[in-house]
């Protein structure tokens, strides 16, 4: 998602959130919070920071959720 980086890279706080975690609700909470940090969105017509922050972590949760089979 270009508007929440300028590149698209692996987050070592997501990993690391998630690394030996066991499949869990806070598991994947924690994940989804890792998730946004260091990252600076941007806001535009089209959307706001904070909105693109909660979606970041609105669509980590889906995704670590489904991963997990949960």
């Amino acid at each position: 998602m270009a508007p929440l980086a300028h590149s698209s890279a692996s987050s070592p706080r997501l990993h690391a959130a998630l690394a030996g975690a066991e499949a869990s609700p806070d598991a994947v909470a924690a994940a989804a919070e890792a998730a946004t940090e260091g990252i600076a969105p941007t806001t535009d017509i089209h959307a706001s920071a904070e909105y693109r922050a909660h979606l970041a972590r609105v669509l980590t949760r889906r995704a670590v959720t489904a991963a997990a089979g949960m």
